[in-house]
């Protein structure tokens, strides 16, 4: 009888032509030392291609894998948008609308609030815009980043994370000064992450004519920073219900 491989490798005698077998299913030709290494031959070629295989599975996961850790939690949220990096940070300044770089250190000005920037630095250098004025109208913003595209939006619309956008928050602690100066004497970078379709919401409110009074401790939920967290980062605070913070 014959028996043909269905895989049909141009191997002669082996995967692609067809091939005399006797009863016992081994060649029909040549002597039985002969036809066991000729059937054991094709066993190890069977084993080596599954290898084979495996190892080219295994470099594909690899190679998704490095390419999606772009968009989780083990990278900055924009690490691979125009090269620019989402950073928070926290500084102390006045009411005028002096901007800290990164890398500075702040300088303590005013007892009556504090500021945290959330903004994309453009590595060109560009410099950032003045600190909106928190007399301004309400509004409310919502910035969202899609990780199956990359694309980030703001209400809804396009946004380009090419120059700075900053979202300040104004703080007064209730126990300024029973608060040692150290607790502001040094600002922190919080890298942000964000996983697919997260949505981070943004409210504007405003306090009072001169000067915002609330207590604000609590960083937005969806910028992956729990209450023990916030509690951590500005100490012997006590976060009302909803933050207080100014938009650009």
């Amino acid at each position: 009888m014959t028996w043909e491989n269905p895989w049909r490798l141009p191997v002669p005698g082996f995967f692609g032509n067809p091939v005399q077998v006797d009863a016992t299913g081994l060649p029909a030709t040549g002597s039985r030392g002969t036809r066991l290494r000729t059937q054991a031959f094709t066993l190890i070629e069977l084993m080596v291609a599954l290898v084979i295989g495996l190892i080219v599975l295994g470099l594909l996961w690899t190679l998704i894998s490095a390419m999606t850790r772009g968009f989780a939690s083990s990278r900055d949220l924009l690490n691979s948008l125009q090269g620019a990096h989402l950073l928070v940070e926290y500084v102390k300044n006045d009411l005028g609308g002096c901007f800290y770089a990164p890398g500075t250190r702040p300088v303590e000005v005013s007892p009556d609030y504090f500021e945290l920037t959330f903004y994309c630095h453009d590595p060109d250098g560009a410099a950032p815009p003045a600190l909106p004025d928190p007399q301004a109208p309400l509004e409310r913003v919502t910035y969202k980043f899609d990780a199956a595209t990359g694309m980030v939006s703001r209400n809804g619309k396009a946004f380009n994370f090419a120059r700075f956008e900053r979202v300040v928050f104004y703080y007064k602690p209730p126990d300024y000064e029973a608060v040692p100066d150290k607790v502001f004497g040094n600002y922190v970078t919080l890298r942000v992450t964000c996983a697919s379709d997260e949505v981070i919401e943004i409210n504007r409110t405003r306090s009072d004519r001169d000067r915002v009074t609330r207590n604000v401790v609590t960083l937005i939920t969806s910028l992956g920073l729990s209450q023990k967290a916030s509690q951590e980062i500005f100490p012997r605070w006590n976060p009302p219900e909803e933050p207080v913070m100014a938009v650009r």
